[in-house]
């Protein structure tokens, strides 16, 4: 399954954050289908492991991701995390050419 693959990947890319984000940001979008606790976990690490000057068409889709995944628990979804993740998608569009998943 992609998703153990991934997990591999992300342990033994512990000494490089940049890989870190891209696998974080992948896992949080691969378990959106099957396991939101684990997606809320790797959202919140890719947002962590980002700051908005880097990748910020990555970030943007780990903060909606953040907030649908935290919607689809139940969770009263902070709106802040939708309302930037537009933001720092609409930002991105001019400079960015692909999706970051």
């Amino acid at each position: 399954m992609a998703i153990d693959h991934l997990e591999e990947a992300l342990a033994a890319a512990s000494s490089d954050p940049e890989l870190q984000v891209q696998i974080h940001a992948k896992l949080a979008r691969f378990n959106v289908g099957f396991d939101f606790a684990r997606s809320v976990e790797h959202a919140d690490a890719a947002v962590l492991l980002l700051d908005e000057g880097r990748e910020p068409m990555l970030r943007a889709h780990a903060l909606m991701d953040r907030f649908f995944v935290g919607a689809y628990l139940g969770r009263v979804p902070g709106r802040d995390l939708l309302e930037r993740g537009l933001a720092l998608e609409l930002k991105a569009l001019p400079t960015s050419t692909e999706a970051p998943h």
